[in-house]
């Protein structure tokens, strides 16, 4: 069932208050999440090529533990190793034949750690442990994670229904103050910013909340020990990068006729003269961080605390039947369709109970700001062309690159 709804919210830069987040690429959380995306398409291709279908799998328990390093300036020394584990519920082998998890799990973390670090002594400092289960999950048949041969897997694959049920939300466009995030991320790991103070790290995570026009900002920035030579040198290029900062933004601003007041700028708050925030290599992974996947940017790449929003992650999830990976996506792209059509800002909700056709979910909740007119039949059309197409959206999913979807240009 398709509900539209209009003159639903004020837009959302009309709001008093908003709070918004973005972590970068080199955050623990986002190689979580990145690994386990990346496992189940190499997962996904490895046994499509070899057996034409793809067995039943599911990965959300990816975790990173940070490496324990001695960080001082100039120097540092690594005590423990970053440790990568893979969680949860996979296929193990077809027709007595043992799938390579172990194999593709190592090149999934070395493909992310590869094309994300540029210091790769990063790879000498990683250790791999593999912890899943293939036994029989409530309410599923034993063969479930056991096939026996490749007709259950394809009998398997033949079921298009959700497996589970899921509330998925979604919003189009992004705010001006998720745009000012997201330009702020980019710009300080541009190869420009970077050419100037090379001594950065790219872990960088940006937080900023506006009170009606006043807007206050809150970011993290690594220096990289080797090329931090003391205090004084960290502190005095703090405080030049926060005025660069500040002169980047307030052009931004300009360019963009926004009426907006700069208080702050806050950068890597938590220091304290002798004890600041410095890493190995580039990100707070080298250090003691830890990430999980589900903690990172959604899937328009920003977390907004005061938008409609569901907490479980799109990536690590089976590209065939999985509810929270087909219907996060199909709800962001029904989103984005209504508003580059229609320029109407809008919220999508699609509610699926478990087993539903991953083609006819429980319902889509369509909420426009504005009002509709004469365009309720457009929106209708949107959504129903989209929810027919998610039964082969799993051979985008499954040749996408999820590294360059976050940033197209981050090998500049």
């Amino acid at each position: 069932m398709i509900k539209i709804l209009d003159n639903y919210y004020k837009s959302i830069n009309k709001e008093d208050y908003e709070f918004v987040e973005r972590k970068w690429i080199w955050h623990p959380d986002t190689l979580s999440d990145l690994i386990a995306e990346i496992f189940v398409i190499n997962y996904s291709n490895y046994t499509k090529s070899k057996y034409w279908y793809i067995p039943n799998h599911w990965v959300d328990k990816v975790l990173l533990s940070g490496a324990k390093s001695e960080v001082k300036f100039w120097d540092y020394t690594i005590i423990k190793p970053i440790r990568c584990y893979l969680f949860w519920k996979v296929t193990q082998k077809i027709e007595n034949e043992d799938i390579p998890i172990y194999s593709i799990f190592k090149d999934s973390v070395f493909q992310v750690f590869t094309k994300i670090f540029k210091n790769l002594d990063i790879l000498n400092y990683i250790d791999l442990i593999v912890d899943i289960n293939d036994w029989i999950w409530v309410g599923r048949p034993k063969n479930w994670y056991q096939p026996k041969n490749t007709q259950e897997v394809q009998d398997s694959n033949n079921k298009l229904r959700s497996n589970d049920s899921v509330i998925c939300s979604a919003y189009s466009p992004l705010s001006w103050l998720e745009k000012i995030v997201i330009f702020l991320e980019n710009y300080i790991n541009w190869f420009k910013f970077k050419n100037n103070f090379p001594f950065t790290g790219y872990d960088v995570k940006v937080l900023a909340n506006r009170k009606l026009n006043d807007i206050d900002i809150t970011i993290c920035i690594p220096f990289l020990a080797k090329l931090t030579p003391n205090k004084e040198f960290y502190y005095k290029n703090i405080e030049i990068i926060n005025t660069d900062l500040k002169n980047q933004l307030e052009k931004y601003l300009k360019l963009n006729n926004l009426n907006f007041n700069l208080n702050n700028i806050f950068i890597n708050n938590r220091d304290e003269w002798d004890i600041v925030y410095m890493v190995p290599f580039w990100s707070a992974l080298d250090t003691w961080d830890y990430g999980v996947v589900g903690r990172w940017n959604k899937y328009n790449w920003v977390i907004s605390i005061v938008r409609e929003s569901n907490i479980e992650a799109f990536s690590w999830k089976n590209p065939i039947y999985h509810g929270w990976k087909l219907f996060n996506y199909i709800a962001w792209k029904i989103s984005e369709e209504i508003y580059l059509q229609l320029w109407y800002e809008n919220y999508v909700n699609i509610v699926a109970k478990v087993w539903d056709n991953i083609d006819n979910p429980h319902e889509v909740l369509v909420k426009i700001v504005w009002d509709v007119k004469d365009n309720t039949n457009i929106v209708n059309e949107i959504v129903n062309i989209n929810l027919k197409s998610i039964t082969n959206i799993h051979e985008w999913l499954l040749n996408y690159n999820p590294i360059l979807r976050f940033n197209p240009n981050l090998y500049e």
